[in-house]
Order: structure tokens, then C-alpha cells, then sequence
């Protein structure tokens, strides 16, 4: 009984550190995507063409602008 609740409590903390990642990995993708919308604001790029160069959608972009604002 004991091994089977230890198994049960492994597969939850791995699945904890799992989600961790994941979730610390979403975070930094988009502070990067904060970082590089903000420089090519700076030079005057519409949402559109940063949409474009960084192959996002214009939506996802404008909703880090409004989010940076």
C-alpha cells in the first residue's frame, strides 16, 4: 500500500514540475515577444509588419501592445 501512494505522489510531483516548465517557458516566450515588439515599436513598425516578422498573428500583437501600455 505504502509503494502505491509513494507512485501516486511521484506522478503528481513530476507532473507539478512539468507544469512548471511549461508555465516558466510561456512566461519567458512572451517576455521576449514584450522585448522585440518594444524595440520595433521604437523604429516605427506598424502591428502589421511586426505581426509579419515575427510570424505572429496582428492580434497577438496588438494585445502585448495594449498590455505594455
Amino acid at each position: 500500500m505504502c509503494k502505491a501512494i509513494q507512485e501516486m505522489y511521484d506522478d503528481g510531483v513530476r507532473d507539478g514540475i512539468k507544469q512548471g516548465i511549461q508555465k516558466g517557458v510561456e512566461q519567458g516566450r512572451e517576455e521576449l515577444l514584450k522585448e522585440l515588439i518594444q524595440s520595433k515599436l521604437q523604429k516605427k513598425k506598424t502591428s502589421e509588419q511586426i505581426a509579419e516578422e515575427l510570424e505572429e498573428s496582428v492580434e497577438v500583437i496588438e494585445k502585448i501592445i495594449k498590455v505594455m501600455q
